[in-house]
C-alpha cells in the first residue's frame, strides 16, 4: 500500500510540474511563431525592395515584443511538452546570449524603421535572423 501511495504521489507531482509550465511553453511557442511570421513578411518586403517604413515599424514593434519576452519563458523544468532540448538548460548562458543577440537585432531593426534608416534596418534584421539557424540546431528538437 505504501509503495502505491508513493507511486501515486510521484505521478501527481510529475503531472503537476508539467502543467505548471504549460503557460510558459505556450507563450514561448506563440512568441517564436510570431517571430517566424513577421520575419517572413519583412523578408518578402526586403526582397521586393518595398521600404514601407510605417509597416516596418509596426513589424519591428511586434518582433521586439516577442524577442524581449523569450528569456523569461524558459524556467528550469519546462522542457516537458516542448520543442526545447535539454541543452537549453545545460548551456543556458550560451542560449541566453543567442536570445540577447536576437533581441538586439530586432531592437536595432525597430529603431532603424523609426529613423527610416535603410542600411541600419537591413543590418539589424540580418543580425537578428542570423542567430536562428545556430540556436535551432543546438537548442531545438525537430518536429
Amino acid at each position: 500500500m505504501k509503495k502505491h501511495l508513493i507511486s501515486l504521489f510521484m505521478l501527481i507531482s510529475v503531472s503537476a510540474s508539467a502543467a505548471t509550465f504549460e503557460a510558459e511553453i505556450e507563450a514561448r511557442q506563440d512568441a517564436y511563431s510570431g517571430i517566424k511570421d513577421n520575419v517572413e513578411v519583412v523578408g518578402d518586403m526586403l526582397k521586393s525592395g518595398e521600404f514601407d517604413y510605417a509597416k516596418f515599424e509596426m513589424l519591428g514593434e511586434k518582433l521586439t515584443k516577442h524577442s524581449s519576452s523569450l528569456k523569461s519563458l524558459f524556467p528550469e523544468g519546462s522542457q516537458e511538452g516542448s520543442n526545447a532540448k535539454k541543452a537549453v538548460w545545460k548551456s543556458f548562458d550560451q542560449f541566453s546570449m543567442g536570445l540577447d543577440k536576437l533581441d538586439q537585432g530586432f531592437q536595432d531593426f525597430y529603431a532603424a524603421a523609426k529613423a527610416q534608416d535603410q542600411a541600419a534596418l537591413v543590418a539589424g534584421f540580418k543580425d537578428a535572423t542570423g542567430t536562428c539557424k545556430g540556436c535551432h540546431r543546438k537548442f531545438r528538437n525537430k518536429k
